[in-house]
């Protein structure tokens, strides 16, 4: 008996291995010069290295856009002592390690009770591999708080009955890195309320603190930080965010774009199908699921509310395109693709054929859908400059290109 359980346990960690290494080779082949021919990004080099080259570890308490962003700054600093040639490789290596986090959460025993039915879990995180309309979080180190953020999420729904100083630390990072644990707030108390009698709450404790630090730097650095250019709100525009980049884009992403110019007279139509479809798929899904789906929630209206798409112009409008601020709803697509996953497994027969509709409607476009080829990711030559920097003299000045055009940062060598 003790050998045929051994054998069930070594074939369980073997299938769990293919399932992750599986994935973690889909995430590189979509984009696979993030990780060969690595790049800064934005505030990759302007912000997260500049200042932790200049200022060292007190970086890590500078709050950019409003909030901490601790495993940006952390990765920095961790890249200092290596020439500057290396970093954008270790932003990148840093970038998939937190990426694929969510994927090893949801595949490890941790979730077996919370979602008993294991190829759900594997299409769950087949979703969030080939989520469309979804470039910016791809092996990205200055978006990695949208993954982390899921993270989060996952450690805090799930039982822990061990104190483990790696989740804790996985929760801290991931708590100070975003706001997203002040929309998750609700989600931690209710959680740290239904098992306080069953099991310790340290880890709520935790995350709650984190939250109140991350409110603290809200409140005292949002106005000065965000952007104040006026929304352009409309009901219109509110409902063409949501069909154009979340149901359309979620679902057929750039085979749908044709399909978006033909409906414009009509997209609140499509948006009381979409809301129609997950307030459905709220009402069957599981306790876990609802939680999920109210952080999505939260995660679109704070988007929508206080946007960073651009400095001098409206932003709703321009969020109205496909594509545009892409990181604001890599997860409420999750969040909906699962939900059409809950109806594919619901016993009413008309429910389910919706459900698996929908389903196949997203896994047929994945593959057109797979690389980002049209992303605005380019080899811009920064491994030629950082080679001239390490051969500078102390004192020389150097500025250092990186994508997407325009950005662009400067370094006093040492």
């Amino acid at each position: 008996m003790k050998n045929h359980n051994n054998n069930n346990l070594q074939i369980a960690a073997r299938e769990y291995i293919i399932y992750f290494l599986v994935f973690i080779l889909l995430i590189v082949l979509r984009r696979p010069e993030a990780i060969f021919h690595p790049e800064f990004w934005a505030e990759d080099g302007v912000f997260w290295y500049q200042q932790a080259y200049k200022i060292g570890f007190s970086s890590i308490f500078m709050p950019e856009n409003g909030y901490l962003q601790s495993i940006s700054r952390l990765v920095a600093l961790i890249s200092q002592p290596f020439p500057l040639s290396f970093a954008p490789a270790i932003f990148a290596i840093s970038a998939l390690t937190v990426q694929v986090a969510p994927i090893a959460i949801l595949l490890s025993k941790r979730f077996e009770d919370i979602i008993k039915n294991k190829y759900a879990r594997i299409i769950i995180c087949l979703i969030y591999v080939v989520v469309p309309n979804s470039f910016e979080p791809n092996i990205n180190l200055t978006n990695a708080q949208w993954h982390l953020s899921l993270v989060l999420f996952l450690l805090i729904v799930s039982d822990s009955y061990k104190h483990s100083i790696i989740e804790y630390t996985t929760i801290i990072v991931s708590a100070l890195s975003g706001p997203f644990s002040i929309l998750m707030s609700p989600i931690i108390i209710f959680e740290a309320y239904n098992k306080y009698k069953l099991m310790s709450i340290n880890k709520y404790i935790i995350a709650l603190a984190c939250t109140f630090i991350q409110s603290y730097f809200l409140i005292v650095s949002m106005v000065k930080t965000r952007s104040t250019e006026n929304l352009g709100a409309s009901i219109k525009s509110f409902a063409t965010i949501f069909v154009n980049n979340i149901f359309i884009g979620g679902t057929f992403g750039r085979l749908g774009k044709p399909f978006i110019l033909s409906i414009d007279n009509h997209v609140y139509v499509f948006f009381v199908f979409l809301f129609v479809l997950i307030v459905v798929a709220f009402i069957l899904g599981s306790k876990v699921y609802k939680e999920f789906l109210f952080f999505s929630a939260a995660i679109i209206g704070t988007a929508l509310v206080s946007p960073m798409v651009s400095l001098t112009q409206p932003q709703w409008p321009l969020m109205e395109t496909m594509g545009a601020g892409d990181r604001y709803y890599v997860i409420p697509i999750i969040a909906m693709n699962i939900g059409f996953l809950v109806l594919a497994f619901n016993k009413n027969l008309i429910i389910k054929i919706i459900g698996i509709f929908m389903l196949l409607i997203f896994f047929l476009s994945a593959p057109f859908n797979f690389l980002y080829n049209d992303s605005p990711y380019k080899n811009i030559g920064f491994y030629r400059e950082a080679m001239l920097f390490y051969k500078s003299n102390p004192g020389t000045t150097m500025k250092f290109n990186e994508a997407p055009s325009g950005w662009n940062f400067y370094l006093i060598k040492k």
